[in-house]
C-alpha cells in the first residue's frame, strides 16, 4: 500500500512539473510575441486590438487605412502608420488620460493577418488569395483558375502608392510569357488588385 501511495505520489509530481514547465514556455512564448510586436512598425491594413481597463465602451477593433489611420473612438482619425504597438498605446492613454479618464490602463496588440492580392474579371475564380513572393500577373491569374475565354490577354494593376492615390499599371501577360524584364518590372505587391477584362473581338 505504502509502495502504491509512493508511486502515485512520483506520478503526480511528475505531471505537475510538466504542466509548469509547458506554462514556463507559454509564458516565454508570450513573451517572445510580444517583444516582437513592440519592435514591428505599423502598416496600412494591419488590424490593432484597443482595450481599456474598465471602460468596454473604449474597447475597440480597428484596420489601418491605406493612408495610415485608424478611427478611434473620442479621437477620430489618428495616424499610426509607421509607429510602434506601444507609442500608439502610449498616445491613445496620454489623450484620454488629458480629456477623459484619470490613469487609464490602455492595451493595443496587433492582429496579424497574411497579406493578400485580388483577382477579379474575366477569370475561373476571381477573389483574394494570399500573398507569395516573385508574383507576376500571369502567375496571379493562374493562381485564380486561369482565363475564362472571353478575358484578354491585357490586364490593369491596381496598385495604391505610399500617399494612398490609386495607380494603374496596364500590362500585356502574353508578353510575359517568355523571360524578360517585363516580370520584374510588373510584379505583384501586396494588397494590388488585378482587373482582367473582356476581350472584345
Amino acid at each position: 500500500m505504502i509502495k502504491k501511495n509512493f508511486l502515485l505520489a512520483g506520478v503526480l509530481f511528475t505531471i505537475f512539473f510538466s504542466l509548469l514547465g509547458s506554462a514556463e514556455a507559454a509564458k516565454a512564448g508570450s513573451l517572445e510575441r510580444r517583444e516582437v510586436d513592440t519592435e514591428y512598425l505599423i502598416k496600412p491594413t494591419d488590424t490593432l486590438n484597443i482595450s481599456v481597463w474598465n471602460q468596454s465602451n473604449l474597447n475597440a477593433t480597428v484596420m489601418v487605412d491605406s493612408k495610415g489611420y485608424v478611427n478611434y473612438a473620442f479621437m477620430g482619425d489618428i495616424k499610426v502608420a509607421g509607429k510602434t504597438v506601444n507609442e500608439v498605446q502610449q498616445m491613445i492613454a496620454d489623450v484620454l488620460n488629458r480629456d477623459y479618464i484619470a490613469n487609464p490602463k490602455v492595451d493595443v496588440s496587433l492582429e496579424r493577418r497574411l497579406p493578400t492580392f485580388f483577382v477579379i474579371g474575366e477569370v475561373a475564380k476571381p477573389g483574394s488569395y494570399s500573398f507569395e513572393q516573385n508574383l507576376d500577373p500571369l502567375r496571379a491569374v493562374a493562381l485564380a483558375g486561369g482565363f475564362t475565354d472571353y478575358a484578354s490577354w491585357k490586364v490593369t494593376i491596381l496598385r495604391k502608392d505610399d500617399s494612398g492615390k490609386e495607380m494603374q499599371l496596364k500590362v500585356n501577360t502574353k508578353k510575359l510569357l517568355k523571360a524578360t524584364e517585363d516580370r520584374e518590372k510588373y510584379k505583384i505587391l501586396p494588397g494590388d488588385t488585378i482587373v482582367v477584362k473582356r476581350s472584345w473581338f
